[in-house]
C-alpha cells in the first residue's frame, strides 16, 4: 500500500481493502487471518494519514438503495471492518497514552463501535443481540490468530522482547522467525483492547460525553438524566462510575428538578429494592465526589464544568467549641472513695501524688474513634500507641497537627484511594449544591420499615456526616431561615440524624450547634417575625442535646459568643423585664381566643423553651462542676404553667395544709406540660446541690431552690416519680418502668446530704418538710409514695438526728397554729411518720419508686468528710498507702458504708417537746408546741408505755410551769408587731416563720392549750392524779382571776370534756377523785357562776349523778348537793338579782342537774332551791322549767326497776315545790304610787311583784297538771286547800272589763306605749249586730292582771280534767254569773241564744222576773269598779247569808221592788261573801292590789283572755258567750271544744308562759309603761 501511494485509484483501493477484508474474514484459517490482521496493524498508519482510505475501508458496502423505498439503509457491516475499526482505536488510544507517559488505565473510546453504527433503525435484530454476537466473532477472531501464532515451531519466550512492531518488516524468507515474533507481541499488546470491547456502548460513551460534557444542552441532559440515574452503580468499573457520577452532577446541575424528581420518586417508591437501590447511589456520589473533577473535560473560561459557590446563609453562625476530639477527665472517675474536696487537701499535705504515669493504653481505648472523621482516624492511626513517646490523646488536637509531623504520617501511610500521600494533592470535592436537596429524603429513609433500606440510609448518613457535614447541613440550615423557611422539617430532618445515631459525630454537633445558635441571634434581632417564639421552641431542644457533644464548650464560652439568654434557664416560666425585648422573649401570657386549642400556643412554646434550658443546664453541670458558680446566682424561683394571666404569687404557710377534698379539675395537657417542666427542674436543682460547695451558708439561695421543689410537690404530689425524684434528684435506672423519672425526694436527700452546716444549725428541714407531710397526709392510700417519703425521712433523721426533728415539728407547729384548720389528719401524719423511725426501713420493705440506696455515695463522701473535719487526727489514722501496684498509689478509707443505724425513741420524742416548751415559755415556739403536744397526746399516750410516763410527768410539770408564769399582755404585743414588721420585708416564707418563732407567746392561750392537753390525755385514756388535777383547778382558778371575759369558752369547753373523758368512762374512776374534783369545782362556780358558762360541766355532772354507782353513793349524792347544786343555785339567785337569770347560759342545765339531784340518795336539793328568795327570775329560771323537768312517778316506773325511795324524794319534791311556790304568791309588798322623780330607781323598786304572781300561778298549773298522783299520794287533803287558795288570791278577778263599754279609770292612764298603741287598729270594726249602734267603736279592754289569772286558771280546770274542778266548780259558778248578768243587762238585747240544759246550768224560772244576780261581787253597788251602770237592777244574792250587820255596800239587792229610799249602814270596810272571802277592800297596797290596779298591755294576751271567757262559758254550758268587739265574732275554732291530754296543757301552758315573759321583757324596756292604777 505503501508502494501504491496516492496514485492508486479508488477503485483499486477498494480492491486491495477488500482483499485485506477477506483476508481477516477467512474462517478456520489461521495463517490468513494472522497475516490479515498483521497487514491491518502494519498499514494503520497509512490509513490514518490517509483519512480517505479509512472512510473506503470502513463504509465500503455500507448502504444500498432498496427497490422499496426511496430511503438508505445500512447493511450489516462485515467483521473485516469491525476489524480495522478495532485497530484504529487501538493507534488512537496508544497515540494518546503516549502523549501522556502514563498506561495504568485504559481511557474510554471515542468512537462508537462499527457494530452500533451499522445497525439497522430497528428493522433488523436486536440491537443488543447484535452487539453481543459481533464482539464474540471478534474476540474470537483474535483468540484464533493469537492461538495460530503461538502454536508456531519458532515461537519462543524471547519473542516478547524483540522491539517494536513499528519497525519495518523485511518479506524475506529469513526474517519469518523475527516476524512471528512481532506478532506475538502485538496480540499481548492488543488483549486489553480487545477485552476493553466486551464492557458494552454505555462503557465506552460515557467518556466522550464525560469530555464534550461542556457542549451538550440542558435538553440532552433532561433527556439523559433518567438512564445515568438508572446506570449509577458499583459494579467494579472506576472510569464507568467515575463518568455517570460527573455526569449525574451535570444533570443536577443543568436540570435540578427533573433530576431530583426521578431521585425523589425513586426514594419513595413502595418497592424496597428501588428505595435500597437508590439510597446506595446517593452514597456512591458522595464516595466519588474527589474523583469527578478529575476527569478530562473539554473546558474553557467560558464553560466551567461546575459551578458549586452556593449563597450564603441567612444568619451568621457563632464559634464556640471544637470540631474535633478533645479529652477531658471524668471527676467521678477515681480509683478511690475520697470526695473530690477532701482529695484536693490531702493533695495539698502530700497523701496523695498526681504524678503517676498515665497508661496509655487505656488513654487511647477511651478515644470514641466512630464519632471521628476518616481524616482524623486516619492521623491516629499514624501516630497510634505503636509509635514511640507518643503524644497524649488527652491534649491531642487532630486540627493542629504540624507539618512535621504530617509529614511523618504520609511516611507511614500511603492513602489507599489514590494512592498517594493524603497531603500531596488538595482535591476538590463535587456535590451540587441541588442534589443536596435529596438527603432530607434521604434522613426520612432511617424510619423505613424495611430494616435494609433504613440501615443502609443510616450508614450513607452517617458516612456524611462524619466526612462532609458541612455537605449534609446545608440543606437543613437553609430551612432555618430564607424564603425557604420551613423550620419543621429542618427539625425533623435533624432528629433523623440524631435518630442514626444519639451522639454525632464532633464534626457534625460542632456545625449544627453554631449554626443553630446563630440563628437564634438572627431570630432575636428580627421583631416582625411572628412565630419567632415557636421557632425559638423548636430550636432549643436541639441545642441541649447538642450541647454534651461539641467538644471544649463551656458555659463561660456560651456567656462569651452572648447566647446565655435563650440557653441558660432561670426558674421563671416567662422573660423577666431584664431580657432582650422581641416576641422571642414574653413576659407574660397573652389574650388566647382560639377554641379548638386546649392550650395557649405561647404556653407550650415557652414552656418547651424552659425544659430543654433545665436539661441542657443539667449536662453542662454534669460535665464541668465548677460552672455552677455561673449560674447559682441567677436562679429565681420556680412557675409551673398555668392558664391564668396573673403572676403566681410566693407559697405561703396556708399551701400546706392537707387537703381532703375532691381537688379541681386541671387540663390534663396542662398536666402534662406541668410534670415535664418539673422534672427537668428537679433533675437541674439536684445537680446544683451536687455542684455546689459542702459549706454552703447562703440560706436564701438554698431557699430559691428548694421553694421550686414545694411547688412541684404540691402541684403533683400524686405522681409517685415526682416524689421520688424530689427526694434523690437523679434517674433511677434500676427501678421499674413507670414515670419517667424518679427523683423528687432524692433531690431533697442529696442537699441534706451535702450541706450539713446548713440543716443542722441553719433550718434546711424548715425549708421543704411542710410540703412532704403534706403529700404523705393527702396520699395516705397510695403505699408508693407513703413508704418513698418515709424511706427519705429515715435517712435525713440518720444524717441529723435530733436537729432534724427539731426543725420538722418547729416549722410544722407554724401550719397546725394556722386558723380554722383541721389540723387532726395533719398531726396524724406527722406522728405516723416519726412513729416510723422507731423501727427504720426494713429490707424487705417494697421499693416502688426506686430510691433505697440512691443516694448512699452522698452519704459516704458527707461521712468521710464529717469524720476529717471533726476528727483529724482519727482520719488520717485510716488512711493507708496501696503499693502492691507498681508506683500506684490508692487512698482506701475503712469506714461503714452507712450511717449508724440510730433509731428514735418515743420518750425521747416526748422530752423533745416538753423540753422546748419549758425551755423558754415566754415566745411563741413554746406556744405552738405546746398546741401540737396537745394534738399529738392521743397518739403518744399510745406509742409505747414509757411515752406515755413521759407525757404524763410532763403534764403535771407544765401546769406548775404555766400556773408561775405571769402574764404579760402588752409585752407580747408589743414584741410580736415589732417581729411580724421586721420579718415582712422577708420574701421567704420559712424566714419569716423563723422569726416569727422567737417572737412573744401568750400565755393565755398557752394555758388554755394545756388545758385541751389534759383532756386529750384523759381521752386517750390517762388518768391524772390528784395532785395534778388539783394543780390543774389552781390554774383555771388563776386564769379566772386573770381575765375570766377572755377565756369563757375555754373554761366551759375544759370543764365538762374533762369530767367525760376522766369520769365518764368504762373503767370508774376512784371516788376520792371525784369528790376532790368535786371540791375544787365548787369555789368556781360559787365565785365565776354568772361569768362563765357551766351548763356543760352542770349537764356532764348530770350524766355522772345518772351512774348508779354514783347516785346511790350518799357521800357522793350530798357532795353533789352541796358542792354542785348550791353554788349554783346562788350564782341563779345573783344573776336574778341583777335580772340576767334569764340570760344565763347554765341556767337549763343547772335545772337539769337539780331534777337529776332529786334522784340522789340521802340528798335533798329542794331545800337548796327553797332557801332562794322566789324572786320572778328565780321562779321563771329555775322552778318553771325544774318542773316541766322534774320526773315523776309514772316516768321513774317506765324508765326502769325504781327502788322505794327513789318514789318518795319525787312526791316529796312535788309538794316541796308546790308549797315554795304557793308561798311566792302569798308575798305582800307594799306598793307605792309612782311619781316622775322616783323614776331612776333601781329595778327592784320599778318592778312590781306581779310577774312573780303570774309565773307562780303558771308553776302551779304545771303542778296540778304533772304531779297529782304524787300530790295526791303525798297530802290526801291537799286539793281544797289548794282551792281554798286559789279562790283566795282570784276572788278579785271577774269579766267587768270585757262587759263594761264605758269602762274609765279614776287615775289617767299614761300614754300608750308604740306595742299598746296599736292594739286597737286590727279590730276598729263595726260593734256586732248584738250591740246597739253606738257613736263610738268598741275595741278589746284590757283585763287587769288578777283578771287575766282568773281566766287563765279557770280555762286549764274546764279543759284539763284535774281533782281541782270539783273544788272550785262553784267559784267558777259565781264569776260566770256575774259575767252572763251583765252580758245580758246591756243596753241591747244580747241573748240570742238560750242557755242550754248542762250539769253547770242554773234551772230555769217560768215567772216573769228576771234571772237570778250574779255574785254580788257583781252588784254595782258593791263592785270595786264603776264600770258597771248604776241603772241595772238588783240580783238576788244566789244564797241567803245569814250576817248581822253589814255595810251598806255588802247588802244584797232584793228581788222584789221595794219603794223608798234606801239604808246604806256603814259597817267595816270588806265584806265577807258566801265563799268566805273578802268582796272588796283596800286594806293594804300589796300584791292584791297591784293584781286589781295593773292592766295587761299585750294585745296578744288580751285576745287570749277574752278566748278564755268564751272557752269556759261553752264548757260551763253557756249559749250567750261574751262577744267580741268587733263586727264579726271570733271563729269557732278558737273556742276550744275538747278535752286537753297532758301533754297539749303542757304546751298550752308554755306557750302561755312565754308570752308572759315576753310582755314582761317589753314592760322592762319601756320602764314605766306598766300602769298602775290606785282606786281612790
Amino acid at each position: 500500500m505503501d508502494a501504491l501511494g496516492n496514485g492508486v485509484k479508488p477503485e483499486a483501493r477498494v480492491n486491495v481493502v477488500n482483499a485485506v477484508l477477506e483476508l481477516v474474514c477467512m474462517d478456520r484459517a489461521r495463517e490468513p487471518t494472522r497475516w490479515g490482521l498483521s497487514m491491518v496493524h502494519r498499514w494503520y498508519h497509512f490509513w490514518v494519514r490517509d483519512a480517505e482510505m479509512v472512510s473506503v475501508a470502513l463504509m465500503s458496502d455500507g448502504g444500498k438503495k432498496t427497490p422499496e423505498a426511496d430511503q438508505k439503509t445500512w447493511t450489516k457491516p462485515r467483521l473485516g471492518q469491525a476489524v480495522i475499526m478495532l485497530e484504529l482505536i487501538g493507534c488512537i488510544q496508544a497515540a494518546r497514552h503516549a502523549k501522556e507517559g502514563s498506561s495504568v488505565s485504559l481511557v474510554p473510546v471515542a468512537i462508537r463501535a462499527p457494530i452500533g453504527i451499522y445497525a439497522d433503525d430497528g428493522t433488523g435484530p436486536d440491537p443488543e443481540e447484535e452487539e453481543k454476537s459481533t464482539i464474540g466473532q471478534i474476540q474470537g477472531l483474535y483468540a484464533a490468530a493469537h492461538d495460530g501464532v503461538r502454536s508456531t515451531p519458532q515461537r519462543r519466550s524471547t519473542l516478547l522482547l524483540s522491539k517494536s512492531l513499528q519497525k519495518s518488516h523485511s518479506v524475506d524468507d529469513s526474517n519469518a522467525a523475527a516476524s512471528s515474533a512481532d506478532l506475538v507481541s502485538m496480540f499481548v499488546q492488543k488483549e486489553s483492547l480487545i477485552k476493553s470491547i466486551s464492557k458494552g456502548f454505555a462503557g465506552k460513551v460515557m467518556k466522550l460525553l464525560v469530555t464534550m460534557s461542556t457542549l451538550l444542552t440542558a435538553a440532552e441532559y433532561r433527556r439523559l438524566g433518567p438512564f445515568l440515574w438508572d446506570l449509577l452503580q458499583n459494579d467494579g468499573d472506576a472510569s464507568l462510575t467515575a463518568a455517570v457520577c460527573f455526569l449525574v452532577m451535570q444533570c443536577a446541575e443543568k436540570t435540578p428538578m427533573d433530576l431530583l424528581a426521578v431521585v425523589e420518586i425513586d426514594m419513595q417508591s413502595s418497592d424496597n429494592a428501588t428505595k435500597l437501590r437508590a439510597v446506595q447511589r446517593i452514597g456512591i456520589l458522595f464516595n466519588w465526589r474527589y474523583q469527578i473533577i478529575s476527569q478530562h473535560v473539554i473546558a474553557d473560561r467560558a464553560r466551567r464544568p461546575f459551578k458549586l459557590a452556593r449563597g450564603p446563609l441567612a444568619f451568621v453562625s457563632t464559634d464556640i467549641g471544637s470540631s474535633v476530639f478533645i479529652r477531658e477527665d471524668d471527676p467521678d472517675d477515681m480509683n478511690d472513695n475520697i470526695p473530690a474536696e477532701l482529695r484536693k487537701r490531702l493533695a495539698e499535705i502530700g497523701w496523695d501524688q498526681d504524678d503517676v504515669p498515665v497508661d496509655q493504653h487505656q488513654e487511647w481505648i477511651k478515644i470514641p474513634i466512630s464519632l471521628l472523621s476518616s481524616q482524623q482516624v486516619d492521623r491516629l492511626e499514624n501516630i497510634g500507641p505503636d509509635l514511640p513517646q507518643p503524644i497524649s490523646p488527652t491534649a491531642l488536637n487532630l486540627g493542629s497537627l504540624t507539618a512535621d509531623k504530617i509529614d511523618e504520617t504520609t511516611l507511614l501511610r500511603r492513602n489507599s484511594s489514590t494512592g498517594g500521600p493524603m497531603h500531596s494533592m488538595k482535591r476538590r470535592a463535587v456535590f451540587v449544591p441541588s442534589l443536596t436537596l435529596v438527603f432530607p429524603r434521604l434522613a426520612s429513609l432511617v424510619f423505613d420499615s424495611n430494616l435494609e433500606v433504613s440501615s443502609a440510609a443510616r450508614s450513607t448518613l452517617l458516612d456524611i456526616m462524619r466526612n462532609d457535614p458541612i455537605l449534609l447541613s446545608r440543606p437543613v440550615l437553609d430551612l432555618l431561615a430564607g424564603e425557604q423557611k420551613d423550620i419543621s422539617s429542618a427539625i425533623l430532618t435533624i432528629n433523623a440524624f440524631f435518630h442514626v445515631q444519639g451522639i454525632l459525630p464532633y464534626p457534625m454537633s460542632h456545625l449544627l450547634f453554631n449554626n443553630v445558635a446563630g440563628f437564634l441571634k438572627w431570630a432575636t434581632r428580627q421583631p416582625e417575625e411572628v412565630d419567632a417564639l415557636e421557632d425559638f421552641a423548636h430550636a432549643v431542644p436541639i441545642l441541649t442535646r447538642l450541647v454534651t457533644q461539641v467538644s471544649g464548650l463551656s458555659i463561660r464560652d456560651i456567656r462569651r459568643a452572648k447566647i446565655e439568654s435563650f440557653l441558660i434557664p432561670s426558674g421563671s416560666l416567662w422573660f423577666p423585664p431584664s431580657a432582650p425585648t422581641g416576641p422571642m422573649y414574653p413576659r407574660g401570657l397573652r389574650s388566647w381566643s382560639n377554641p379548638f386549642e386546649a392550650i395557649p400556643p405561647d404556653l407550650v412554646s415557652i414552656t418547651t423553651i424552659r425544659i430543654s434550658q433545665n436539661i441542657l443546664l443539667l449536662a453542662m453541670l454534669k460535665r464541668n462542676h465548677h460552672d455552677v458558680q455561673l449560674v447559682r446566682k441567677s436562679m429565681s424561683r420556680l412557675e409551673l404553667p398555668t392558664m391564668t394571666l396573673s403572676e403566681q404569687s410566693p407559697l405561703e404557710l396556708s399551701d400546706f395544709v392537707p387537703y381532703r377534698g375532691e381537688k379541681s379539675m386541671v387540663s390534663p395537657n396542662l398536666t402534662a406540660l406541668s410534670l415535664l417542666l418539673s422534672r427537668s427542674h428537679i433533675l437541674l436543682i439536684a445537680q446544683l446541690f451536687r455542684s455546689m460547695s459542702r459549706h454552703l451558708n447562703d440560706r436564701h439561695e438554698l431557699a430559691v431552690l428548694v421553694e421550686g421543689l414545694n411547688r412541684i410537690l404540691l402541684a403533683h404530689g400524686d405522681d409517685i416519680g415526682v416524689v421520688s425524684q424530689v427526694m434523690i434528684g437523679k434517674f433511677n435506672t434500676t427501678s421499674q418502668k413507670r414515670s419517667p423519672a424518679n427523683i423528687n425526694m432524692l433531690a431533697l436527700m442529696v442537699a441534706s446530704t451535702r450541706f450539713r452546716r446548713l440543716f443542722t444549725s441553719g433550718g434546711g428541714y424548715a425549708l421543704f418538710m411542710p410540703a412532704v407531710l403534706k403529700v404523705y397526709t393527702e396520699f395516705q392510700g397510695h403505699p408508693g409514695i407513703k413508704l418513698a417519703i418515709e424511706y427519705g425521712v429515715n435517712r435525713f433523721y440518720a444524717l441529723h438526728q435530733e436537729s432534724f426533728v427539731f426543725q420538722t415539728l418547729d416549722i410544722l407547729a407554724h401550719v397546725t397554729a394556722l386558723p380554722h384548720i383541721d389540723a387532726e389528719p395533719l398531726v396524724k401524719s406527722i406522728y405516723n411518720l416519726f412513729f416510723a423511725l422507731r423501727k427504720g426501713v426494713l429490707p424487705s420493705t417494697p421499693d416502688a419508686a426506686g430510691i433505697h440506696n440512691a443516694n448512699r455515695l452522698q452519704e459516704r463522701e458527707a461521712l468521710i468528710m464529717n469524720t476529717a473535719e471533726e476528727k483529724p487526727q482519727t482520719f488520717l489514722t485510716l488512711l493507708r498507702r496501696n503499693k502492691t501496684i507498681g508506683e500506684n498509689q490508692h487512698i482506701m478509707i475503712d469506714l461503714p458504708d452507712e450511717y449508724e443505724a440510730n433509731r428514735l425513741s418515743m420518750d425521747d420524742f416526748v422530752r423533745l417537746f416538753l423540753t422546748i416548751i419549758a425551755h423558754d415559755s415566754s415566745i411563741i415556739r413554746a406556744e405552738q408546741f405546746l398546741r401540737l403536744l396537745r394534738i399529738l397526746a392521743p397518739h403518744l399516750y399510745n406509742a409505747s408505755s414509757s411515752a406515755r410516763a413521759v407525757l404524763q410527768e410532763g403534764i403535771d410539770a407544765l401546769a406548775i410551769l404555766l400556773t408561775k408564769t405571769s402574764m404579760k399582755l402588752s409585752a407580747s404585743e408589743t414584741t410580736l408587731g415589732g417581729s411580724m414588721h421586721s420579718s415582712a420585708s422577708d420574701t421567704i416564707l420559712e424566714n419569716r416563720l423563723l422569726e416569727k418563732s422567737r417572737s412573744a407567746s401568750n400565755i393565755m392561750t398557752m394555758r388554755l392549750d394545756y388545758l385541751a392537753l389534759v383532756v386529750s390525755f384523759a381521752r386517750a385514756g390517762g388518768q391524772l392524779s390528784i395532785v395534778a388535777m388539783l394543780r390543774t383547778m389552781e390554774l383555771i382558778k388563776t386564769m379566772l382571776k386573770e381575765v375570766p371575759m377572755d377565756i369563757n369558752h375555754g373554761i366551759s369547753n375544759f370543764l365538762p370534756n374533762f369530767i367525760r373523758a376522766s369520769f365518764l368512762r368504762e373503767s370508774l374512776p376512784q371516788l376520792k377523785v371525784v369528790m376532790a374534783f368535786l371540791q375544787e369545782l365548787a369555789p368556781l362556780i360559787s365565785n365565776f357562776g354568772p361569768v362563765v358558762d357551766f351548763s356543760s360541766a352542770f349537764q356532764t355532772i348530770s350524766e355522772l349523778a345518772a351512774i348508779p354507782s354514783f347516785s346511790n353513793d350518799t357521800v357522793f349524792c350530798r357532795a353533789v348537793v352541796s358542792c354542785i347544786c348550791g353554788p349554783a343555785l346562788s350564782s341563779c339567785e345573783t344573776a336574778a338579782a341583777a335580772n340576767i337569770l334569764l340570760s344565763l347560759p347554765s341556767r337549763l342545765s343547772i335545772v337539769t342537774l337539780l331534777a337529776q339531784c332529786v334522784l340522789l340518795r340521802g340528798s335533798n336539793v329542794i331545800a337548796e332551791i327553797e332557801k332562794r328568795t322566789p324572786s320572778y327570775d328565780y321562779l321563771a329560771g329555775v322552778v318553771f322549767p325544774l318542773v316541766l323537768t322534774l320526773k315523776t312517778e309514772a316516768l321513774i316506773d317506765r324508765d326502769g326497776r325504781p327502788e322505794a325511795w327513789h318514789r318518795e324524794a319525787v312526791s316529796r319534791a312535788w309538794v316541796h315545790l308546790l308549797s315554795f311556790t304557793m308561798s311566792a304568791c302569798k308575798t305582800r309588798h307594799p306598793l307605792q304610787r309612782a311619781r316622775s322623780h322616783d323614776r331612776n330607781r333601781s329595778n327592784d323598786q320599778k318592778r312590781s311583784q306581779l310577774p312573780s304572781f303570774l309565773i307562780a300561778l303558771q308553776i302551779i298549773k304545771v303542778i296540778v297538771v304533772r304531779s297529782e298522783p304524787e300530790i295526791s299520794s303525798r297530802i290526801p287533803g291537799i286539793w281544797p286547800r289548794l282551792a281554798a287558795f286559789l279562790i283566795t288570791i282570784l276572788a278579785d278577778g271577774s269579766a267587768n272589763f270585757a262587759t263594761n263599754a264605758n269602762d274609765t279609770s279614776p287615775l289617767q292612764s299614761p300614754s300608750p306605749s308604740p306595742r299598746s298603741s296599736i292594739q286597737l287598729d286590727p279590730f276598729q270594726s263595726s260593734v256586732s249586730a248584738n250591740f246597739p249602734s253606738t257613736p263610738h267603736r268598741r275595741s278589746f279592754s284590757h283585763p287587769r292582771v288578777i283578771d287575766y289569772s282568773l281566766w287563765s286558771f279557770l280555762e286549764l280546770l274546764c279543759v284539763h280534767r284535774n281533782p281541782l274542778l270539783l273544788q272550785m266548780r262553784l267559784f267558777a259558778t259565781e264569776k260566770l254569773v256575774q259575767l252572763d248578768h251583765s252580758i245580758r243587762h246591756q243596753p241591747s238585747d244580747l241573748r240570742g241564744r238560750r242557755i242550754s240544759s248542762s250539769v253547770f246550768s242554773k234551772p230555769r224560772r217560768r215567772s216573769g222576773m228576771p234571772s237570778s244576780p250574779g255574785s254580788p261581787g257583781s252588784s254595782p253597788l258593791l263592785s270595786a269598779s264603776q264600770s258597771i251602770p248604776h241603772s241595772l237592777p238588783h240580783v238576788p244574792s244566789l244564797t241567803s247569808l245569814e250576817v248581822g250587820r253589814q255595810p251598806g255596800y255588802n247588802i244584797i239587792s232584793s228581788p222584789h221592788n221595794i219603794a223608798g229610799p234606801k239604808i246604806v249602814h256603814l259597817g267595816p270596810i270588806s265584806a265577807i261573801s258566801a265563799f268566805g272571802r273578802a268582796l272588796s277592800g283596800r286594806a293594804g297596797k300589796g300584791l292584791d292590789d297591784m293584781a286589781a290596779t295593773t292592766k295587761i298591755k299585750s294585745i296578744g294576751l288580751v285576745r287570749a283572755t277574752y278566748k278564755r271567757i268564751r272557752t269556759v262559758q261553752n264548757f260551763m254550758g253557756y249559749d250567750a258567750l261574751l262577744p267580741m268587739p268587733q263586727s264579726q265574732e271570733i271563729d269557732s275554732d278558737e273556742v276550744i271544744s275538747t278535752i286537753w291530754t297532758q301533754k297539749e296543757a303542757l304546751d298550752a301552758i308554755g306557750k302561755e308562759t312565754q308570752a308572759l315573759l315576753d310582755e314582761f321583757e317589753a314592760d322592762q324596756a319601756l320602764g314605766d309603761e306598766v300602769m298602775m292604777v290606785d282606786t281612790p
